[in-house]
């Protein structure tokens, strides 16, 4: 599959399932940086990353504003897409 293709079915997937599915671009991708690309690791470690990553997003939404929520969604977008831009022009490229 080329990469042209798998960007583009990736923007389809994420336009469909909302941003909070941004998360499962991103946690495999922090977590391959963290302990490599060994499957036995990088599966548990990309579950508990894209956790981490919910979790504090939703932490946000529910206390910068008290007494209203934001969406989860909107949050998740703000931490993640500059942290995917810098992991997409930083020299470290990690190989699948």
């Amino acid at each position: 599959m080329s990469v042209k293709l798998t960007c583009l079915v990736t923007a389809v997937v994420i336009a469909f399932a909302g941003p909070i599915g941004f998360i499962c671009i991103l946690a495999p991708q922090i977590s391959r940086r963290i302990v490599g690309n060994g499957l036995r690791w990088l599966i548990p470690t990309s579950a508990m990353i894209g956790g981490m990553i919910l979790l504090l997003a939703d932490i946000v939404a529910k206390t910068i504003l008290s007494p209203v929520m934001l969406p989860v969604g909107a949050i998740t977008a703000l931490i993640g897409s500059p942290v995917l831009v810098y992991m997409l022009f930083s020299k470290r490229v990690a190989t699948v």
